[in-house]
C-alpha cells in the first residue's frame, strides 16, 4: 500500500516540473532574444557611429583641401563650408538607414590667441560637428526606440612659402608648354591672402618673382611667357637655387617659421655653368680690370666659354624684382645695370648671343670674353665658391674637380658641387632672421634627351633613398620625380603638391 502510494505521488509531481521547465526556457529564450536584440541593435549604432566619423573626416579633409579656391579669404572660407557640407552629406545622406542627421555649419578658423590648443598662425582648421538619431529595433520591447550618436572631426592645412624654379633653358623648347600647363596648375593650389608663392625662371642668368601674399597672378603671368621661342641660355642649378632660399629668408616677405617653407626645382638638365668672380684669378691683371673690384661672370663648361658683365655697384648683389612691378622691370641678373636685352614677350632675357655682343665691344681688353681659347689661358683656375659662397670643390664633393685646371670637365663638375652645397647649406639653415630658415627641397627632372643624374637630384631633395648616400633624417626630406616624358609633368606635379599641401588630423 505504501509504494503505491509513492509511486502515485512521483506520477502526479511530473505535470508541475515540466511547467517549472517550460517556465524557464521561455525567461532563458526572453534572455536570450533580448541579448541578441541588444547586440544586433548595438551593432547597427556601432556601425552609424564609424559610418558618420568617416564622414566627418571626409568632410574636414576635403573643406581644408579648398581653403585653396578663392581669391580672398572670405571667398576661401565660403567654398571651404559648402565643399565640406556636400562631402559629408554624400557620406552620410540623409535618411541613410532611417538617420534623422543634424550637421552644424563647418567652422573654419585660423590661430586665435585665446585658444591654448591652437598656438600656429600659420595654420587653418576646418572643423566638423555632426550628430544622428538612429533607431532601434529589438530594444523597442524595453521602451527604447532611438539612440542619438555624434561625432566630430578637424583637419589643419598649414599656409605654404613656396619658391618654384624653372629650367627655362634651350633645350626646354620642345617641352615647355607641357611646363607652362603643369606649373600653372600647380600654382593655382595655392590660396591668394595666405600663401605666399615666388617664381625664379633660369637660362644662363634667371628672373625672379618674390613671393607675397598678392604674387600668385604675377607668377602665372611670368610663366606664361615661356614659350618655345623664348626659352634659351644654358643651365646654372646654383644660382637659382640661392635665389630662391634668399626670397623665402627674406625677413620682409617670407620668413614665417610657422609656415610650410618649400622649394620646387625643376630641370631638363644637368649644370654646367657657374657664376663667380674671376677677378682674383684673371692673368693679365693691367688689360682685363673694368672696375678694379670685381669681375663677376657665368662660366660654362662645354663648350668652354664665358659672359662677363662687371660694373655691379657694391656689394654686387644681382638686381631682383618685387612682384606688382612693372613687367619690364622683370630684368636679366648678374650683368651691368645699363645694358639692353633683348625682349622676350613683356619680361626681358639676356641670351648668350647677345652677351657676346655687347661684352665682346665693351670689355675689349679682356680677350676672353666669349672664346675659349682664351678664357682657358687668361684664367688661372676655377674660383673655389660660385658668387653666392656655394663651395664648388668641397671637402665631400659630389664631382671630382681640379680647379687650377680649367677645363669643360671640371667647370661641369664644379657647377654640379655648387647646387649640391647650396641645397645642404640651405638644409643647415644659412639665411633666415630671426629664425634660420629650413626648407623642404623637393625635385623633378624631365628627360628631353638627356638623362638626368637621378643621384644628384635626390640629393638636392635629401630624398630617403639608397642611392642618396648623403641623406640625413635630421634634416627635412624631400621628394625627388622623374618625369620620362612631357606627359609624365603633370602627375610630377601633383605628386609634388600632395607632399606640400599635406593634411592633418
Amino acid at each position: 500500500m505504501q509504494s503505491k502510494l509513492k509511486r502515485a505521488n512521483s506520477t502526479t509531481s511530473r505535470p508541475k516540473r515540466r511547467g517549472v521547465i517550460l517556465v524557464f526556457t521561455a525567461l532563458a529564450l526572453l534572455a536570450l532574444i533580448g541579448l541578441v536584440g541588444l547586440a544586433v541593435d548595438m551593432g547597427v549604432a556601432y556601425f552609424l557611429q564609424a559610418r558618420l566619423s568617416q564622414a566627418a573626416d571626409a568632410a574636414a579633409l576635403a573643406g581644408a583641401r579648398s581653403l585653396s579656391r578663392g581669391a580672398d579669404l572670405s571667398t576661401q572660407a565660403s567654398n571651404a563650408q559648402a565643399v565640406a557640407t556636400r562631402y559629408f552629406n554624400a557620406n552620410f545622406p540623409s535618411g541613410f538607414w532611417g538617420c534623422t542627421t543634424s550637421l552644424q555649419t563647418p567652422l573654419v578658423t585660423a590661430y586665435n590667441p585665446s585658444d591654448s590648443t591652437h598656438t600656429d598662425n600659420k595654420v587653418r582648421y576646418v572643423t566638423i560637428r555632426a550628430s544622428a538619431t538612429a533607431p532601434l529595433y529589438f530594444m523597442r520591447a524595453l521602451g527604447l526606440n532611438t539612440t542619438t550618436i555624434g561625432t566630430s572631426a578637424q583637419a589643419a592645412r598649414r599656409d605654404a612659402n613656396i619658391m618654384i624654379i624653372l629650367d627655362r633653358s634651350g633645350s626646354m623648347s620642345a617641352a615647355v608648354s607641357q611646363l607652362v600647363t603643369s606649373a600653372n596648375w600647380f600654382v593655382n593650389q595655392f590660396a591668394p591672402g595666405r600663401d605666399k608663392v615666388g617664381l625664379v625662371t633660369f637660362g644662363g642668368s634667371y628672373s625672379l618673382v618674390k613671393p607675397t601674399l598678392t604674387s600668385i597672378p604675377s607668377v602665372t603671368a611670368a610663366i606664361n611667357t615661356l614659350t618655345s621661342s623664348t626659352v634659351a641660355g644654358t643651365t646654372n642649378h646654383s644660382q637659382p637655387l640661392w635665389v630662391a632660399y634668399q626670397a623665402l629668408a627674406d625677413p620682409l616677405i617670407t620668413n614665417e617659421p610657422g609656415a610650410w617653407n618649400a622649394i620646387v626645382f625643376f630641370t631638363d638638365g644637368q649644370p654646367n655653368t657657374i657664376l663667380a668672380d674671376f677677378y682674383a684669378y684673371r692673368k693679365n691683371p693691367s688689360t682685363c680690370d673694368k672696375n678694379g673690384t670685381t669681375m663677376i661672370g657665368y662660366a660654362l663648361g662645354s663648350p668652354v666659354t664665358a659672359f662677363f658683365g662687371t660694373s655691379l655697384a657694391p656689394p654686387y648683389q644681382p638686381t631682383s624684382t618685387s612682384a606688382g612691378t612693372t613687367p619690364s622691370a622683370y630684368v636679366s641678373t648678374a650683368y651691368d645695370s645699363t645694358d639692353s636685352c633683348p625682349a622676350s614677350g613683356t619680361y626681358s632675357y639676356c641670351t648668350a648671343s647677345s652677351l657676346i655682343s655687347q661684352y665682346s665691344t665693351n670689355y675689349s681688353g679682356c680677350s676672353f670674353v666669349a672664346n675659349s681659347a682664351n678664357f682657358t689661358s687668361d684664367i688661372t683656375q676655377i674660383p673655389p665658391t660660385d658668387y653666392y659662397g656655394n663651395q664648388t670643390n668641397p671637402a665631400s664633393p659630389y664631382k671630382t674637380v681640379t680647379l687650377t685646371s680649367v677645363t669643360g670637365a671640371n667647370i661641369t663638375n664644379a657647377a654640379f658641387n655648387a647646387a649640391d652645397q647650396a641645397a645642404q647649406r640651405m638644409r643647415a639653415g644659412a639665411l633666415g632672421s630671426p629664425t634660420p630658415i629650413v626648407p623642404v627641397v623637393d625635385t623633378i627632372a624631365l628627360n628631353t634627351g638627356q638623362t638626368p643624374d637621378d643621384v644628384y637630384m635626390k640629393r638636392l631633395a635629401n630624398a630617403n633613398d639608397t642611392a642618396n648616400t648623403i641623406y640625413d633624417s635630421t634634416k627635412p626630406t624631400g621628394m625627388y620625380v622623374y618625369a620620362s616624358t612631357t606627359a609624365d609633368l603633370q602627375s610630377a606635379f601633383i605628386q609634388i603638391a600632395s607632399q606640400i599641401l599635406h593634411l592633418s588630423m
